[in-house]
């Protein structure tokens, strides 16, 4: 859909995908840890500012919710910052962690009550007269420290007439909705806060975010409270993009819906002069980039509201509107003909355009979350593939033995029964082990070659700033580059990992064919017996190795800034070469493939799950001798619809990598 947040929606697929293949069995559970692991802290953090009755609730129900998620109304409801995050748990939507004032915060506000700032202090008196409202006094909740409560109550604290209003510090509010997976939404207080933490709180949020988006009224330029929040808050937000929206056009009822957009062109040159009041160069410099959209977000969520009325209408099925949407949809309507269905509604609210905005400014982003789960993911699916041709295997070999004559039966049997006594230990034997322990060896003096090439050629004065003349600015900047040094590092990582599981496999299955094609002379197999008991004894490797060597690189970055003694970019040589130290590697990237080789290839592991598959052959051998003619057809209809679920499951497998490479 055009109103759909691609981040969002990338984000959605690669957790669907990996749910998919756990229903199925494919993927294990901790496998789909991995991937989850992977996309840990990568969210796209969008955060709203604005000053109080801008509509800034109303405007982040009709972006990402497309309902009346947050409390909103001509009353000002959002007093405390707000977070908005995705659960994967379905017992958690709708819980809502309330962290309240403690009774430092509370003395803070008796001095700021005193402040000579007549802002500040009318807002400390104000949110200390509340508090002392509150029933049985407010002393018995400031111990508490968080509180859960369900969605529909949170009006009690957020809102001026709210039982508890004025004692909420922050706000996270958990939902189950594909909208909001891998979205972290902040909707901030306003500015001047009082309750010092709860300012210091914002202003982390404004730092970590990604994109701002700045929703006033409809105005011709900033008012002086617009000016005050920018210089405020949006200073601290280092190189974050910022979005101008423009909201409640529809209160402009002189002017036609089609010519919104030319409003934008106006409010642009009066910007410009409002630039000019501003003496902070990082906000200065944030402004001049931004862009401007206009909106109305009541509209587009009546036009959602009367969408789902007809939707539920259409399947026969009872939807009460309330007597507000009613009313709002007749008056648009008698306001702005062109309006005559819900979809005119959602089209002429342009939320659209601020989607496609999102969109394009988070496209980097997304590139940054491929790297690791969607790698991730890829991998495991090509894992599943191979697991997947292993079965297909074995069951065509069934198959063919199936429709094999008795002798032939016979003979193979025989043949299987003295080659795998001849073949005794040599397919795990110690030179296979050792041959896989020099590719480990390899493959560590390479990622430790690439990793001291980049410590001497990155880390250099010019490619990491000291200047802190704007703000946080150079730090972002310098934090944005590493993160993205780290993450191209591990990316190479992954990449020498997936050539070591594929050396693997080469090593393995050279070993199986020389053991068994040649260096066995039995009379009794002759050299296809032996081609096909290889293929079998390769097969079997190669699942294990899929299996048993699951490449995952999660990432280890740091969450804030670096600083310390010396230049930026000695700071950050130091930290690199420590998080990719020697130690790193080997627990981090090479742990599994040498457990694999002590567990599996140099321990009786793989010599029992060779008897097993032997054994299996053998059953199968025997079964084919015995049965009739009937059995034997019904037992062949079988193994062809079984081979045919296969082949489909492959395909849906290869369709799925394909759409992971894409997203990529």
């Amino acid at each position: 859909m055009m109103n759909d947040i691609k981040f969002n929606k990338d984000f959605a697929a690669i957790t669907q995908m990996t749910d998919k293949y756990v229903a199925s069995g494919r993927l294990t559970e901790a496998m789909a840890k991995s991937v989850l692991e992977a996309m840990a802290g990568k969210d796209l953090h969008i955060a709203v500012i604005g000053k109080m009755k801008a509509g800034k609730s109303t405007f982040t129900n009709a972006l990402i919710f497309k309902e009346p998620i947050l409390p909103s109304g001509a009353e000002p409801t959002t007093v405390t910052l707000t977070e908005i995050v995705y659960t994967d748990d379905k017992d958690n939507d709708n819980r809502v962690d309330v962290e309240l004032l403690s009774s430092e915060d509370i003395e803070a506000l008796k001095i700021n009550a005193k402040s000579e700032d007549p802002k500040i202090s009318g807002t400390a008196q104000s949110i200390l007269k509340e508090i002392e409202n509150i029933p049985g006094g407010y002393q018995q909740y400031i111990s508490k420290g968080t509180v859960s409560i369900e969605l529909d109550e949170l009006i009690e604290f957020t809102s001026s007439t709210g039982k508890f209003n004025g004692l909420a510090k922050k706000v996270t509010i958990h939902k189950h909705l594909p909208s909001l997976c891998g979205l972290r939404i902040t909707d901030t207080p306003g500015f001047n806060d009082p309750i010092n933490s709860r300012g210091k709180a914002t202003r982390e949020a404004l730092k970590d975010s990604h994109i701002i988006l700045f929703v006033h009224d409809y105005l011709d330029k900033y008012d002086q409270d617009e000016i005050s929040i920018l210089q405020e808050q949006v200073e601290y937000t280092g190189v974050s993009m910022l979005v101008d929206v423009v909201n409640k056009m529809d209160a402009n009822e002189d002017l036609e819906l089609d010519d919104w957009s030319s409003y934008v062109e106006k409010f642009d040159r009066k910007k410009s002069e409002a630039i000019k009041q501003i003496h902070k160069d990082g906000v200065k410099e944030l402004l001049s980039k931004s862009i401007t959209s206009y909106v109305s977000a009541l509209m587009a969520l009546i036009g959602y509201e009367m969408t789902r009325y007809n939707h539920m209408k259409a399947d026969g099925k009872d939807y009460n509107l309330s007597e507000e949407v009613k009313d709002f949809y007749i008056q648009y309507q008698i306001d702005f003909p062109e309006l005559n269905n819900a979809e005119a509604f959602i089209n002429y609210s342009n939320v659209a355009s601020i989607v496609k905005i999102i969109n394009t400014l988070s496209e980097d982003k997304s590139q940054y979350l491929a790297k690791y789960p969607v790698q991730t993911l890829i991998g495991l699916l090509k894992s599943v593939v191979e697991a997947i041709n292993q079965d297909l295997g074995k069951l065509k070999s069934e198959l063919d033995i199936l429709e094999a004559s008795t002798a032939d039966a016979k003979r193979q049997l025989d043949a299987i029964n003295q080659t795998f006594r001849a073949l005794g230990g040599k397919i795990n034997s110690p030179v296979l082990a050792t041959t896989l322990r020099e590719c480990i060896r390899d493959t560590k003096h390479e990622i430790q070659r690439e990793r001291d090439s980049i410590s001497t050629t990155e880390f250099v004065p010019e490619n990491y700033e000291n200047d802190k003349m704007f703000g946080t600015g150079p730090e972002k900047r310098n934090i944005s580059r590493y993160r993205g040094i780290l993450s191209d590092f591990d990316n190479k990582i992954r990449e020498r990992l997936e050539s070591l599981k594929d050396n693997f496999k080469t090593k393995s299955e050279d070993h199986v064919r020389r053991h068994v094609t040649e260096g066995l002379s039995i009379e009794v197999t002759n050299s296809e017996d032996r081609k096909n008991l290889s293929a079998l004894i390769i097969g079997l490797l190669v699942s294990e190795i899929s299996k048993g060597l699951p490449i995952v690189v999660n990432p280890d970055e740091p969450s804030d800034y670096l600083y310390g003694y010396g230049t930026q970019a000695s700071i950050y040589k130091s930290d690199f070469n420590e998080r990719r130290k020697d130690s790193v590697i080997d627990d981090n990237y090479l742990k599994v493939f040498n457990s694999f080789v002590d567990n599996t290839i140099s321990s009786d592991v793989l010599r029992n799950a060779i008897a097993d598959q032997i054994e299996d052959l053998k059953s199968t051998l025997k079964n084919a001798l015995n049965f009739s003619p009937a059995e034997k057809e019904e037992e062949r209809r079988r193994l062809k619809q079984d081979i045919k679920n296969l082949e489909e499951e492959i395909n849906v497998a290869k369709q799925d990598i394909k759409k992971l490479e894409e997203i990529k």
